[in-house]
């Protein structure tokens, strides 16, 4: 789940108890390279980690713009 304000993104993690994407799962160097950039870039990166399209990365980052809430699920077998 993500928002483009990061304490909204924050918060919708907390209230829906949802797991948060630890450093572990994305890497030391990643995380570390995402506090350098903006958020949009810290949002882009993590869409690229989680498999999305350059596509799908910007469609989803104009809907956050919008102040709207974006899920990123898979099925699991």
């Amino acid at each position: 789940m993500l928002a483009y304000n990061k304490e909204r993104s924050e918060y919708l993690t907390d209230i829906t108890n949802t797991k948060e994407y630890r450093t572990s799962e994305q890497g030391i160097f990643t995380s570390t390279v995402d506090k350098l950039f903006s958020r949009e870039d810290e949002l882009r990166s993590k869409m690229t980690l989680l498999g999305l399209t350059q596509e799908e990365t910007e469609r989803c980052i104009g809907e956050m713009k919008q102040e709207r809430i974006v899920i990123i699920a898979t099925k699991s077998i």
